[in-house]
């Protein structure tokens, strides 16, 4: 297995690609379907497609109405039917829903209606993987949950349990139960992967207790769905360089040499709890899993829980994007986790995920992987060199020494397809000395598909043997006919090298042929990778033609959104502007309102003044006749005292009247001393009036 080149498909900040903790599956071999996840504090339950030969991403559904959104789901493909497992939001692992089922043919959502122990789907951050031995299954692996609480207790407040049980739904007939397995169960474990591979399925990594991260020893778990058992795996056991601990990571399933060995191959992932300041992993791992031979395993125990070398594991470092780890044009993704993640048509392809804490990937990205034991996609077949590449020279002395001599033919030899025609030419001693075998020295694997001259020759080679002739030195003393023998057995020798020639030429023409075949076939292969490469930037002008048509509409919509924005801001200052009118007239009749208040309050300040002065003598009139008024009650005192005085004298002067005759005199007298108590304005009485007693009395009073 070998990471060929990385190449960004889709660059966007569509909610199908930006967005954590999805669930994917493989369609048909082309198209990756993207279900469920979040961004931010907003949880999806919608299905996208991205579409591998043109890189076009759709909605294929918004998700079931009344369902509860979900990320660290599971989601696994069978019979048509897409199943989604457990997850959760902020607050609660689901459990009232923990299952949907979405039908891709008709998109469709359902609830399937589940038989057994429910509780065992109430999880999140599991693996799910199809069970290797029994079709329409579901084997559940880890995470965290409240599988072991009340029913009722489905809040993450409630501190979830950390689980290493296996779980099996199966999708033909709703039945959910628990696994019993043999062997120690590996440590609990949650946001890890869970991979099937042959009959074995594959944990790797994760988070366990108090959220720390799986150690390196535990980083494996190995479940044997054959044997119904957890293999335990040693140090020995395991090669190669243990990649970094992590968590969120993602893994597929490869096989390799025609089905003789598999693997996980492994991307990304957290290498510590969910922090601003640490960046995911974008390193690329390759886990290789080899199978003993089976009599090795058997004389090791067979079925025990120990894997007892019955299986090898050998991790292979793939890169990580540093300069010594680059591929292709040294293009590679940047760090991702709780991303998605599918292998189609020798493509790994990556979707999203975090890049850091709560900062989200924009892209879809394809690494193009060289996978061992297929054929590949541009190149000669088989990797071999050509035989145009392998001089093929005429050797017109076929003994021994100038075979062994002839590096040519050698080199020949396995070079031209399906060739033995060395086998079929070179003569017996030759043979012999090689090492051939078959009578005479004469080997061929199938005489029947021998060329024309190559069975002629062979013919002759045979007569000459059922003759009993043998090649001798012509200038030794032998007898005639042996001489005569000689002679025709060296015509025949004769005869034979011309028609050993004949063939090699012939060899050499079927070479000829035979690179121009492949130089046509070389021909047809680069023909086949520049219509690759046209593909390719077909395909990438395509991306950017879709691109630019994203683009041009958002401009677009900017430039309507500014238009739009422009008429709403004009409008605004029109109606400012009126307003701003309206408040000038307003604040001019203010004005003159003011005007008329300050007239009004002038006037009104002159009228106090008047009325100020007014009072001021008012008062004085006032204090003035205040003061008359304490003069003229002084005076009513004073005359009441003089009254209640002239009184008392009356009252005495009337004593005295009694004692004392009445006379004029007297009255007059007693008269005049009331005039000059009362005031001189009465007029005294004339000179010898007689006044009655009491009319003098009456008017005294």
């Amino acid at each position: 297995m070998e990471l060929v080149a990385w190449e960004r498909r889709v660059n966007s900040e569509l909610s199908a690609i930006q967005r954590a903790g999805c669930a994917s599956v493989t369609y048909k071999d082309r198209f990756a379907l993207i279900l469920g996840g979040r961004f931010h504090d907003t949880f999806f339950l919608d299905c996208w497609t991205y579409d591998t030969t043109s890189g076009a991403i759709n909605e294929l559904s918004s998700g079931p109405k009344n369902c509860n959104p979900r990320a660290y789901h599971t989601a696994t493909l069978t019979d048509g039917v897409v199943w989604i497992i457990g997850g959760s939001d902020d607050d609660t692992i689901h459990s009232d829903d923990a299952v949907w089922c979405f039908e891709v043919k008709t998109r469709v959502w359902t609830q399937p209606k589940l038989k057994g122990n429910l509780t065992l789907l109430h999880r999140t951050a599991h693996g799910a993987c199809l069970h290797p031995t029994m079709p329409g299954c579901i084997l559940l692996f880890g995470g965290y949950g409240t599988v072991e609480l009340q029913p009722n207790a489905k809040d993450l407040s409630i501190e979830p349990k950390w689980l290493s049980d296996l779980v099996l739904v199966n999708t033909r007939t709703n039945i959910v139960e628990s696994v019993t397995y043999r062997g120690k169960a590996p440590i609990s474990r949650a946001y890890h992967s869970f991979s099937a591979v042959g009959n074995l399925c594959v944990a790797l990594y994760g988070r366990t207790l108090n959220k720390s991260l799986v150690s390196a020893k535990k980083s494996i778990a190995v479940y044997d769905t054959q044997a119904g058992t957890w293999l335990e795996i040693s140090e020995k056991d395991i090669k190669g360089i243990i990649p970094q601990v992590r968590s969120s990571h993602r893994a597929c399933s490869l096989v390799l040499g025609g089905g003789t060995s598999g693997g996980v191959l492994v991307f990304g992932g957290a290498p510590a709890l969910a922090s601003k300041k640490i960046d995911r992993l974008a390193d690329m791992h390759y886990l290789n899993i080899i199978a003993a031979p089976p009599q090795a395993s058997s004389r090791r125990g067979g079925g025990s829980s120990s894997n007892s070398g019955k299986y090898h594991f050998e991790w292979i470092n793939c890169g990580d994007g540093t300069e010594a780890t680059k591929v292709g044009d040294g293009t590679w993704p940047i760090g991702r986790g709780a991303h998605a993640q599918e292998f189609i048509n020798g493509k790994l392809c990556l979707f999203g995920g975090y890049c850091r804490h709560e900062k989200y990937c924009t892209d879809v990205w394809e690494g193009l992987v060289a996978v061992e034991g297929q054929q590949p996609a541009i190149g000669v077949a088989g990797g071999g060199a050509t035989s145009a590449q392998t001089p093929v020279a005429v050797c017109n002395d076929p003994s021994a020494a100038a075979v062994e001599a002839a590096p040519s033919w050698k080199s020949a030899r396995g070079r031209v397809e399906n060739d033995d025609f060395l086998q079929n030419i070179l003569p017996s001693s030759a043979k012999r000395q090689r090492g051939g075998g078959g009578e005479g020295g004469v080997v061929a694997k199938n005489s029947n598909q021998l060329p024309p001259v190559a069975a002629a020759a062979k013919r002759m080679k045979k007569q000459l043997l059922a003759e009993n002739v043998v090649v001798i030195n012509p200038q030794s003393k032998v007898s005639p006919e042996v001489m005569l023998g000689a002679r025709r057995n060296l015509a025949l020798e004769k005869e034979l090298k011309l028609l050993q020639e004949a063939l090699v030429m012939q060899r050499v023409k079927e070479a000829a042929l035979l690179r121009e075949a492949n130089t046509a076939k070389s021909d047809t292969f680069k023909l086949k990778e520049e219509l690759a490469k046209a593909d390719e930037n077909w395909r990438k002008t395509a991306a950017e033609r879709d691109d630019w048509k994203l683009k041009f509409n958002d401009q677009q919509r900017l430039a309507s959104k500014a238009v739009s924005d422009k008429t709403a801001a004009f409008n605004e200052i029109t109606t400012s502007e009126q307003r701003w009118q309206e408040a000038m007239r307003r604040c001019k009749a203010s004005n003159t309102i003011a005007d008329q208040k300050q007239k009004a309050l002038d006037a009104a300040a002159a009228q106090n003044a008047q009325l100020q002065s007014n009072a001021t003598a008012l008062q004085g009139a006032l204090d003035q006749a205040t003061a008359a008024t304490d003069k003229e009650r002084q005076l009513r005192i004073s005359i009441q005292e003089q009254n209640t005085v002239l009184q008392m004298k009356m009252t005495t002067a009337e004593a005295e009247k009694k004692r004392v005759p009445t006379s004029a005199s007297a009255i007059t007298q007693l008269f005049r001393k009331y005039q000059n108590a009362v005031g001189s304005g009465t007029r005294s009485p004339a000179a010898g009036t007689v006044y009655d007693k009491n009319v003098f009395v009456s008017c005294s009073a």
